[in-house]
């Protein structure tokens, strides 16, 4: 039972860096974007915006699927 719980505890440590570096990343991102009324779909960006969030969608599922096998342990 105890190494299970570590395991879910590292496991989840992980994640959530994982997910902070995402969020950095786009935030650094979303500052590369022209203050003019440039279309976010024509920015050069966009594509590892899409990146990043999908990547960011799959950690939190991740993390979600995580949180409810611990529970059930």
């Amino acid at each position: 039972m105890q190494e299970e719980l570590e395991h879910y505890f590292l496991e989840s440590r992980d994640l959530q860096a994982q997910l902070k570096r995402i969020n950095a990343r786009l935030l650094d991102l979303f500052k590369t974007f022209p203050a003019s009324g440039t279309p976010i779909a024509q920015s050069p960006s966009n594509d590892r915006i899409e990146v990043l969030v999908q990547r960011q969608q799959n950690a939190l599922r991740r993390f979600e699927r995580l949180h409810a096998a611990s529970c059930d342990a």
